[in-house]
């Protein structure tokens, strides 16, 4: 009987664990509600700057900024030697778009994507700001060996010891030493000294008996005997 409830109770377990899924479509959900970023108008805005090292060469940089998002600046830079590049460009809702014009060497016109580029005649080879550099001629520095000249070689010269007989001197007589002189140890006793005593003093116990009290006695109060009623029984 036991084995049958527990292959049944296998049976029941193994059904459930391999049961199928439930098909359907799962439970709807609305969408959360969706709330629009706010919209922050642009504060129109201006900047530049010019730059001026002092040795010929600039920089620059100008932009401004209106009150729908677009944006046209440019900026640029010239060297001391006359080579220069100057980008002007415009950011607004078509894209950006920029124009380059430059003299720098290896340049040529070009439209790339959105940029316009227009190359230029390069800087002419003396220039008011910066002399030509003409770079020295290069002379290999001279090199001597130095002359080697090998140390002279002189062997040491050897001089032998100079020989000293050992001397030799003959041990004394031999004569065995004195025997120690016997000293008898000393003894003194210990001084004898007899024990002190001295017996307590006799305190006699002080007894003093307690006071007697004589018992105080209060009578009970006597109750009276209950009075019975006697009625004769009615014929």
């Amino acid at each position: 009987m036991l084995k049958v409830i527990i292959l049944v109770a296998s049976v029941a377990l193994a059904t459930a664990q391999y049961a199928p899924p439930a098909y359907g479509p799962p439970p709807y959900k609305p969408a959360p509600a969706y709330a629009p970023e706010p919209y922050y108008k642009p504060d129109p805005y201006s900047f530049g700057y010019d730059i001026n090292d002092g040795y010929g060469n600039t920089q620059q940089r100008k932009e401004d900024g209106d009150d729908y998002g677009n944006k046209r600046g440019s900026y640029g830079y010239t060297d001391a030697y006359g080579i220069y590049r100057q980008v002007d460009y415009v950011a607004d809702e078509y894209g950006f778009r920029a124009t380059i014009s430059t003299n720098e060497p290896g340049t040529a016109n070009k439209n790339p994507a959105d940029v316009a580029l227009y190359a230029h005649e390069p800087p002419p080879s003396a220039y008011a700001h910066a002399p030509a550099y003409k770079p020295a001629p290069y002379a290999a520095p001279a090199y001597a060996a130095p002359a080697y000249a090998p140390p002279a070689y002189a062997p040491p010269a050897y001089s032998p010891p100079a020989y000293k007989a050992p001397s030799y001197k003959a041990p004394a007589a031999y004569a065995p030493p004195p025997p120690p002189a016997y000293k008898a140890p000393s003894y003194s006793p210990p001084a004898y000294k007899a024990p002190s005593y001295s017996p307590p003093a006799y305190k006699a116990p002080s007894y003093s008996p307690p006071a007697y009290k004589a018992p105080s006695y209060s009578p009970p109060a006597y109750k009276s005997a209950p009075q019975i009623s006697y009625a004769p029984p009615s014929y």
